[in-house]
């Protein structure tokens, strides 16, 4: 395996076999900083992995990806068990299974913490609503989550689009 700082991103998810294939397909294209090397860890929420998502473990061999499941049910135990397999990781990057990032996204977030001297950056997440949405849904930005301006320190933050 290249040497480099090694960039976890870990994805929970559960009976979501459709999104974790889009998302595991944009991640493919995703540009990786020079001297650094892209692992994805992925946590099912089951007891055991359907047939859907070992469809999708067999595909997805383009990238370096770990698979586990995790029985107890609710995202504090899936975040703890990402947390554990990206050990010795020099980032961790979380992402939704229902979310897709840019080419570019890792190294937005990578400069950004260089740039503000910060461990903790979130990005913002844009909705993209399929056809036939109501406007009043799209227009509400109640799906949008908080607006932050760059560089605004948070108290709080969550773990989707976040390194």
């Amino acid at each position: 395996m290249p040497r480099g700082r090694l960039i976890s991103v870990c994805i929970a998810s559960y009976k979501n076999e459709k999104g974790l294939y889009k998302l595991l397909n944009e991640l493919a294209c995703l540009v990786v900083p020079p001297d650094h090397r892209l692992l994805v860890n992925v946590v099912i929420n089951e007891l055991s992995i359907s047939p859907e998502y070992n469809a999708i473990i067999n595909e997805f061999n383009s990238i370096d990806i770990k698979f586990e499941t995790e029985p107890m049910k609710g995202i504090p135990f899936v975040r703890n068990r990402l947390v554990k397999m990206s050990f010795g990781s020099d980032y961790l990057v979380f992402i939704d299974d229902d979310e897709y990032p840019e080419k570019d996204w890792l190294l937005e977030l990578i400069s950004t913490t260089r740039q503000s001297n910060v461990d903790i950056v979130q990005g913002f997440v844009l909705p993209k609503f399929p056809s036939g949405v109501p406007e009043w849904a799209i227009e509400s930005k109640i799906f949008s989550g908080p607006h932050y301006k760059d560089g605004e320190q948070l108290s709080t933050f969550y773990t989707n689009n976040v390194l």
